[in-house]
């Protein structure tokens, strides 16, 4: 009976953690420096921050988005509040905006469902996530010419991925071998 109950608790723990991903009051803060300081105390955070446990959605020369959690605003106030910088709320709910531009009956979503099927193009995803399901999605498509390689572990011990593949040479042929991880 023992054995049952467990069995059970594993099944709905693998059950829920397949889930979907709800990401009801997550808000996307844009933040704009306006001096080199604020600019250097955003570029400090976002460096201290880039391990996945932030989801920056841009960082470029004159602004950044960053995708905020509700357990997480206080980190970002804390931030506010060190550099002097301020953020807008440039998407209220994240997840409102998901739910408005997955609806099936949108004429562009049918459109994109005859053309791309894939439901995992259909959600919401991390840039982590995102890059590691394209890079390990093309080994399958192309393995004559693409191999998985490990480039290393990061600080925090995640798995740096890339593709390999040969070169092409100035004959037309495709030089080297594409080497498959072990």
């Amino acid at each position: 009976m023992a054995f049952r109950a467990a069995a059970f608790t594993l099944a709905l723990t693998f059950t829920l953690a397949a889930a979907k991903v709800d990401y009801s009051h997550h808000q996307v803060y844009r933040f704009t420096p306006s001096t080199a300081a604020q600019h250097a105390s955003l570029r400090a955070f976002f460096t201290a921050h880039d391990d996945g446990s932030l989801d920056w959605w841009r960082f470029s020369r004159t602004y950044a988005d960053l995708r905020v959690a509700p357990g997480q605003k206080s980190l970002v106030r804390q931030f506010e509040a060190e550099s002097g910088l301020n953020h807008t709320v440039h998407v209220q709910d994240v997840q409102a905006l998901i739910d408005t531009e997955t609806k099936p009956d949108k004429p562009e979503n049918r459109r994109r469902a005859q053309v791309d099927p894939d439901p995992w193009t259909w959600a919401y995803h991390t840039y982590n996530e995102t890059i590691e399901h394209f890079t390990k999605e093309v080994v399958p498509q192309y393995p004559s010419i693409a191999s998985l390689v490990t480039l290393g572990y990061s600080y925090e011990g995640r798995e740096q991925l890339s593709n390999s593949w040969p070169h092409h040479d100035a004959t037309g042929g495709w030089k080297g071998k594409a080497k498959r991880r072990t």
